[in-house]
């Protein structure tokens, strides 16, 4: 029988990994921001990986400090979540200096609102 969390990780992916195929009829993007029309949607393709990479940056994170080194939950979780919003910083960050790219507020709430999914995922078991 699977653990909640896992069927809920598992959900997660599988609603998240075709995305980037499905909106807007997207196809493979020169620039790690995507703007459409000249503007950043929510619902670009890219916040669905942000979304899902961020969450799964703070799921294995917490659980890898966790187990590996024992440290306690609440420790773990508060280091992952550090880690996993300070990457998501650091990518829009790299983004804004690079030609042809921007800092996008839109794909760092996609960090955020992954990261805070991740939280709720390790309180489920």
């Amino acid at each position: 029988m699977l653990k909640s969390s896992f069927k809920l990780v598992l959900l997660a992916i599988l609603l998240l990994a075709f995305w980037p195929f499905n909106v807007h009829g997207a196809q493979p993007f020169k620039s790690d921001s995507v703007k459409f029309k000249g503007r950043d949607l929510w619902l670009a393709p890219d916040k669905g990986l942000h979304f899902l990479g961020s969450m799964m940056v703070t799921v294995a994170g917490a659980k890898t400090m966790e187990q590996q080194f024992a440290w306690p939950k609440s420790k773990s979780c508060n280091w992952a979540i550090g880690f996993s919003v300070s990457l998501g910083i650091g990518k829009e960050l790299r983004d804004a200096s690079r030609k042809n790219n921007f800092f996008s507020w839109k794909d760092l709430v996609a960090d955020c609102l992954g990261t805070a999914f991740g939280r709720l995922l390790l309180g489920i078991h």
